[in-house]
């Protein structure tokens, strides 16, 4: 008998089927090749735009640190809206805020008592609120009244709390027991305070909030009126018709108030300069704060 051979079309079948295979893996090996060049192209253009984003930030931020730059100045504007490219400057006083550290220590709980009523929170949770921000900074062990020491923390399961010393970031100010409730009634309570001005609240820089917060008597409603008047016509701050006072005691004039010798936390002018810029490369937007004393440069994030 002559030997078998294998059938001529089932060669030809397996061949086939073997080059569809390697032709399928090919296919799929060029297409995922391809896809990963897509994703590092568009990775690289990404870090590519935010760099230049960030050079116009820089540059922003080089000229609203000149101490001749003022707030309104047009230099703190260049945008080209065809290439969706520039930067955009904003320059404003740290003396604005509520210096938190200083009102603690000094004793001006009413200042932040009144503050977080305004935002929504019960009286009562308003004063053990401040009284546990105040035992995190006093150097002892003591409770206040309606606060929270380190026994406090142990029970709820914070244990290390409080540091006893002054506040060195806001963030730190989270981990105050109470400040939870705070936060839900308001969540951008952080831009209300500062950690880096000379511990007065510049009150021709300070929103209608922290105005009435400060000078401790009228109502919400009086202290808006005296922001409208101070901001001009346009109704912003940091522009040409800005009506800025003279003094504390023109201002407290204002509110039919009586100036207290004792009170060295209001102000008519600032010395901290915070400037915040954002630049703009192709959709791609970086934005970096500073806070500067002449050249003395007291904090900066990039964000």
């Amino acid at each position: 008998m002559s030997p078998r051979h294998p059938d001529r079309h089932q060669q030809s079948g397996a061949s086939l089927v073997a080059v569809l295979w390697l032709i399928g893996f090919l296919g799929l090996a060029i297409l995922g090749t391809a896809k990963f060049v897509t994703l590092d192209t568009s990775w690289a253009t990404s870090v590519k735009k935010r760099a230049e984003a960030k050079n116009l930030a820089e540059t922003g931020l080089a000229l609203g640190t000149h101490p001749r730059v003022k707030s309104g100045d047009p230099l703190l504007r260049s945008f080209d809206p065809e290439t969706e490219t520039g930067y955009e400057v904003r320059i404003t006083s740290e003396e604005g805020l509520i210096p938190l550290n200083q009102v603690l220590l000094s004793g001006r709980k009413d200042c932040l008592k009144r503050l977080f009523e305004l935002w929504g929170q019960h009286p009562d949770e308003a004063t053990s609120l401040v009284d546990a921000l105040t035992d995190w900074i006093d150097a002892d062990d003591l409770s206040s009244l309606n606060g929270a020491e380190s026994s406090a923390y142990d029970a709820a399961g914070k244990s290390g709390f409080p540091f006893n010393r002054p506040f060195a970031s806001l963030g730190e100010v989270d981990l105050v027991i109470g400040m939870e409730k705070l936060a839900s009634l308001n969540p951008a309570w952080k831009d209300s305070f500062t950690l880096w001005s000379m511990g007065q609240i510049d009150l021709n820089e300070a929103n209608a909030e922290i105005v009435y917060a400060a000078i401790g008597t009228g109502d919400p409603t009086r202290a808006e009126e005296f922001v409208l008047l101070r901001d001009g016509a346009d109704g912003a701050p940091g522009t040409p018709d800005d009506q800025k006072f003279a003094s504390v005691q023109s201002i407290l004039e204002f509110f039919g108030a009586q100036a207290d010798p004792g009170n060295k936390l209001l102000s008519a002018r600032s010395a901290t300069r915070r400037v915040y810029s954002q630049g703009l490369f192709r959709g791609e937007a970086v934005a970096i704060s500073e806070t500067r004393r002449s050249n003395l440069l007291l904090w900066r994030r990039e964000h």
